[in-house]
């Protein structure tokens, strides 16, 4: 149960690699092309970066959709590709900014700027796991790679940047390979866009604003999505937290029935020798010593199945490791917490019995003999 309640903690701090909390998300409902991006990036980022000290940028997949990103096949400039290495690297396309709004670490390099557009060479920033597979031990910045990114023909990019590790698509998803490239560089046809807006305060008091400044452009542009970006990607906890949920129900559960089994155990135990306990007594035995037999014996059942659990628990780790996020299945400090759990709670299924014990009358019990 120990593990369960490490799960539960480990998906509430949700370590994704990103901020979502104080960001809103707003899609767009329009064509993306260069002179509408130009239009939206001059304009509206431009209106939208005062208002409360807010920081907008725009994303085509925010982290975490429920579509997932879009991939393309990469050809790695000085590294040579197996035969059957798979060469699909999902990619996001992004504007300046995005990794300020959403506090994602650039840990080498540099992030996009304005003057990253379509008249100057084509960029990109990778992630940590693109870095680690096509450049080990070598700086990744300034290496080339090939790649046809959505309908666009084959074009060759300078890596600029290297950004931390995240979750794109799922939470229990290994790390992936992943490029981020720039709106101006990379317009590719798309039926909306997504416009994150990062806040000081409550995101969603600037709802209105943000609404207002559309509107003030054009009236015809209405939002398909209004909401935080902390509420678009609950969904992707939801599965993590019905089986956290339902595996510390369980835990619990298993954990009261071993407790009342060692109590039924303890007192059966202590009714068959009352004769031997009132004897003990009659012979000058301490009630405390007559506790502590009591309570050693219901410790020794509890510390044989914990072992006994314990070694089941070691060959079942497979079992669940696809319901774990963020845990170890093998995790020491948890199977230790769980079998010092599992004494505790001996210890206190046991204590009542052994006040039982302690209150036996001897004289009473020699005369039933």
């Amino acid at each position: 149960m120990y593990q369960d309640i490490r799960f539960s903690l480990r998906v509430m701090r949700r370590n994704t690699g990103f901020t979502a909390m104080l960001v809103l998300m707003l899609a767009l409902g329009v064509g993306l092309n260069t002179a509408v991006f130009c239009w939206l990036q001059t304009i509206v980022l431009q209106r939208l970066n005062p208002v409360k000290g807010s920081a907008a940028a725009f994303v085509n997949t925010p982290p975490l959709s429920p579509g997932g990103t879009f991939s393309g096949t990469a050809e790695i400039e000085e590294h040579a590709m197996a035969a059957n290495e798979n060469r699909l690297v999902s990619f996001i396309i992004a504007s300046p900014g995005y990794f300020s709004v959403l506090r994602i670490p650039v840990l080498l390099g540099r992030d996009f700027t304005d003057a990253d557009n379509a008249t100057r060479p084509s960029v990109a920033v990778i992630n940590q796991t693109m870095a680690r597979r096509y450049w080990p031990g070598l700086d990744p910045v300034g290496r080339r790679f090939l790649m046809a990114v959505g309908i666009a023909p084959l074009d060759t990019f300078t890596v600029i940047g290297v950004a931390a590790d995240g979750k794109y698509n799922s939470l229990n998803e290994p790390p992936t390979p992943l490029v981020y490239f720039t709106y101006p560089q990379r317009p590719i046809a798309s039926l909306y866009m997504n416009l994150l807006v990062r806040t000081r305060g409550d995101p969603r008091a600037l709802i209105s604003v943000v609404q207002q400044q559309i509107h003030a452009l054009d009236r015809s542009v209405e939002p398909l999505v209004l909401q935080t970006l902390d509420a678009y990607t609950e969904p992707a906890f939801v599965p993590v937290r019905v089986a956290s949920s339902l595996l510390t129900i369980l835990g619990a559960a298993s954990l009261l029935l071993a407790a009342l089994g060692l109590y039924g155990v303890m007192a059966y135990a202590v009714a068959q020798r009352q004769q031997e306990i009132g004897i003990r007594m009659a012979l000058g035995a301490q009630m405390r010593d007559t506790a502590a037999l009591v309570l050693k014996h219901g410790l020794g059942l509890a510390a044989g199945g914990a072992m006994l659990g314990l070694s089941l628990a070691l060959l079942l780790t497979r079992v669940l490791t696809h319901f774990l996020y963020g845990v170890s299945p093998r995790d020491p400090l948890t199977f230790a917490a769980a079998v010092l759990l599992l004494i505790q709670v001996a210890a206190v299924a046991s204590y009542v019995p052994a006040r039982r014990a302690m209150r036996v009358d001897p004289m009473r019990v020699l005369r039933n003999e």
